[in-house]
């Protein structure tokens, strides 16, 4: 559920801060696993990805969220195309 998305993402945030990244990483890919549309969550997995020195791991999330900003801003294209035209 998105509240518990929101809890696992805090409670990563909480585990980086204590210098525990591996717990990390375990509670934002938690949190993206019960919502796939947490593109915040994903770009702060990315960065402990990187911090860690999971660079494979951080070059096909990078990917992912790429796809994902791309896609968000073709929808927003498209609606701003629409209420033009009204």
């Amino acid at each position: 559920s998105p509240a518990n998305s929101e809890l696992l993402d805090s409670l990563g945030d909480v585990y980086l801060i204590a210098k525990k990244p591996k717990d990390a990483i375990n509670k934002y890919e938690l949190a993206i696993r019960n919502d796939p549309s947490r593109l915040g969550t994903q770009k702060k997995l990315l960065g402990v990805y990187q911090l860690t020195g999971m660079h494979e791991m951080a070059k096909t999330l990078g990917k992912e969220i790429e796809k994902k900003e791309l896609a968000k801003a073709e929808e927003e294209l498209k609606l701003r195309e629409k209420s033009l035209e009204k």
